[in-house]
């Protein structure tokens, strides 16, 4: 992710020569990896789909570049709780992007400000 604000202009502003997005910084979304049933606590592990996975949040960059990641939840997690307990939710609302945002996939509805 950007650090500091000169690295957010910058990002912004290649996000809008690549898409026409004003203030834009990254490109988030989640996603289920499908793993091996584990031994400990498989029930939580069973998504929605009715497969074990992780569930899995990623930030890509205007280049299509990995920025952040999130991967310690099992896969019955909602991703609004991803959400609300990875770091880079804290950074967004600590202020450190100013008022940049996250471009989201229509799924992945948090509820949050900034967004």
């Amino acid at each position: 992710m950007p650090r500091g604000m000169p690295e957010v202009i910058a990002t912004k502003q290649k996000f809008y020569r690549v898409a026409n997005f004003p203030n834009v910084i990254g490109l988030i979304d989640g996603s289920h990896i499908p793993i091996a049933a584990p031994s400990l606590n498989e029930d939580i592990y069973v998504n929605r789909k009715n497969f074990h996975s992780l569930n899995i949040q990623a930030v890509c960059d205007a280049n299509q570049i990995f920025l952040d990641f999130c991967n310690r939840y099992p896969g019955s997690t909602h991703d609004s709780f991803v959400w609300h307990n990875c770091r880079l939710y804290r950074r967004f609302q600590a202020g450190e992007f100013g008022g940049a945002h996250l471009l989201v996939t229509s799924h992945y509805t948090c509820g949050v400000g900034g967004w």
